[in-house]
């Protein structure tokens, strides 16, 4: 049941778990209210945020009249299986034996869903493409998922494969059309879905912000065209009201509050005469944020499971919503549940002795003065590598470039998992010609290179070959114009590598076993952080 208006306002609740032990805080909300990209480094104890606005109409309503439907929502989790200290990040079993304890405290009204991004980053999850994570979305009793933009990275096949993983939790991507009919749905993942909790009935929407094909390889998103989220929810909504009979309406949105036209989704809707939509989970951004606009909220938790997004919505016997609790919670909180060995079980299936000694295979060594590389670093040492593993397809290659990396290691013994870890990307390499100089003078303001030939000047008229990874090279705008090598040319494409970044450098420094930061420094490179 939903916890007592004055309790919230007043206080601290504590409460006492067979599993976990934790304070939850609570501060009071205007209507318009926000607490926008708070820092975690405030949180040096276990408090959480969260709003409530309670509407006067509750006070007719008695405890056995009212419904209250609590929904609790990750985003962002980013494939973190295990626990990191370094992150605060909790790990997915403790973070299912967390969301246990709330369905506890209401059985009949408790629903779990994603915001997205959730399998790609890390090893753990990634040498499997997201299965493992599926899995235990499955046995979590996770509702439904949007997808994001990184759920593309593996390609539309493996969208399709996490999906028969776990049936119960339907991936949505309400916006996601086929090009160039726009107007025939792509069935990537689903419109919405209905589900019933204590006779109510609940449309869920899941949608991914309209411009985000700009941060998926161009290659996976030829075919699809992403349109504007919010007549895409409006319609859905009407439709879920009126023919579906639900009560609520749900709204994940892979984009973050400022890409969610708060005004136009909560409006009231003339054909159905309620909002658009009851309540928005958000994600992207990795923000932690919560808004109320029209009486309606919108939570974002950060990312990594650290937090989870709450939305707490009470209806009285007509099924109006007159009671509204949100925010995000359990920081430090998850971390101190116990393991839940259904999750365990799953874990263990895929961590098999021939995983963990793959896993844990050293490759040799990378120094540094500073005591950890940077992942800045990383970038230049790409570019070296790719240079050097494939000397037969680059002898013609006037300059490598490449992203940077996604995160930073410690100095000292390198493993497999450290190398996905810091380069956790699936791209290829192209080698293409007839690149114009003026682009590759551009994208060295960004990008991360090697030039074989310090001395050699790139001037804005000349064309020359560039080693590129095809995030970049191929990269298109919302128009679907090549923008970051506008001079690319599909006929100009000379080889394809198609090994990955991560696998490049482990076999590179495999054959070197030790490399030193300071080997990347000068005329030949370029990095953004030295």
């Amino acid at each position: 049941m939903k916890k007592s208006t004055s309790f919230i306002l007043c206080g601290l609740l504590l409460l006492s778990l067979s599993s976990c032990n934790f304070f939850n805080g609570n501060t009071s909300s205007s209507e318009e209210s926000s607490i926008n990209s708070i820092d975690s480094s405030i949180f040096d104890s276990d408090t959480s945020s969260s709003s409530s606005i309670i509407s006067s109409s509750s006070n007719n309503q008695t405890t056995s009249e009212v419904k209250t439907i609590d929904f609790y929502a990750i985003n962002d989790f980013h494939g973190r299986i295990s626990s990191r200290s370094d992150e605060d990040a909790p790990g997915i079993s403790k973070l299912s034996t967390y969301l246990k304890t709330k369905k506890e405290e209401n059985p009949n009204g408790y629903v779990f869903v994603s915001t997205g991004d959730t399998w790609q980053d890390t090893y753990e999850s990634g040498y499997n493409k997201g299965a493992l994570i599926s899995k235990c979305l499955e046995e979590m009793e996770c509702e439904a998922m949007s997808l994001g933009n990184h759920d593309f990275d593996w390609g539309i096949d493996v969208i399709k494969t996490n999906q028969e993983l776990s049936p119960n939790c339907t991936y949505l991507s309400a916006n996601v059309y086929n090009f160039p009919n726009e107007n025939e749905f792509a069935f990537v993942g689903k419109e919405y879905k209905i589900i019933e909790r204590d006779d109510v009935r609940i449309g869920i929407i899941g949608t991914i912000g309209s411009t985000q094909n700009t941060s998926i390889t161009s290659s996976i998103w030829e075919n699809l065209s992403f349109k504007r989220t919010t007549p895409i929810v409006q319609s859905l909504s009407d439709k879920l009201r009126l023919e579906n009979n639900c009560d609520v309406i749900m709204w994940l949105n892979h984009a973050d509050y400022d890409d969610s036209d708060s005004e136009n989704v909560t409006a009231i809707s003339p054909i159905s005469n309620k909002r658009y939509v009851d309540a928005v989970f958000n994600g992207h951004s990795h923000q932690r944020e919560t808004y109320l606009r029209n009486g309606v909220p919108f939570v974002q938790a950060g990312s990594h499971g650290v937090n989870v997004s709450h939305i707490s919505l009470s209806l009285d016997k007509n099924k109006n919503v007159i009671d509204i609790d949100y925010g995000y919670e359990g920081y430090g909180q998850i971390s101190r549940c116990q393991e839940d060995p259904s999750i365990n079980q799953i874990i263990s299936e895929y961590f098999t002795s021939e995983y963990l000694a793959k896993k844990d295979s050293k490759v040799g060594t990378l120094s540094s003065n500073k005591g950890y590389v940077d992942k800045y670093y990383a970038g230049s040492l790409l570019a070296k590598a790719t240079y050097d593993m494939y000397e037969e397809e680059m002898k013609d290659v006037d300059i490598v470039m490449n992203n940077g990396s996604r995160s930073s290691i410690s100095s000292g013994q390198v493993t497999i998992e450290n190398i996905f870890n810091l380069l956790p990307f699936t791209n290829y390499t192209y080698v293409c010609k007839g690149i114009k100089g003026k682009d590759i003078l551009n994208e060295m303001n960004y990008l991360y290179y090697y030039l074989p030939d310090s001395s050699l000047e790139i001037l804005d008229d000349q064309e020359y070959t560039i080693a590129c990874i095809d995030y970049n090279l191929l990269h298109k705008n919302k128009d679907r114009n090549y923008d970051y090598f506008p001079s690319f040319k599909k006929e100009n494409v000379q080889y394809i590598i198609e090994d990955y970044s991560c696998d490049i450098v482990a076999n590179y420094l495999n054959i070197k076993k030790a490399i030193s930061e300071s080997e990347f420094y000068g005329p030949n490179y370029k990095s953004l952080y030295y």
